[in-house]
């Protein structure tokens, strides 16, 4: 998790039953309220976000995706303004 300005963000994965692989998830909460956020999911599966952290009012997110072949990096940025 990490804190930019008055949000809190968490990234992960879960597992989509329909496309029988993980999908990447992104989630901000404002106080006791969260809301999840789009997030790519390049890969033909075991899309993984592992960490995030906020420099700013940007937000970045990294992992990995996987497209048929070894391992990509996935890396996503968030901008606020």
């Amino acid at each position: 998790m990490t804190v930019s300005g008055d949000k809190v963000w968490a990234v992960g994965t879960f597992f989509d039953n329909a496309a029988g692989a993980q999908r990447t998830l992104v989630l901000n909460g404002v106080g006791e309220q969260w809301s999840v956020d789009p997030a790519p999911s390049p890969g033909v599966g075991d899309n993984v976000l592992g960490g995030v952290a906020a420099f700013g009012d940007t937000v970045w997110a990294v992992g990995t995706y996987k497209d048929g072949g070894p391992r990509n990096t996935l890396i996503m940025r968030h901008s606020e303004s």
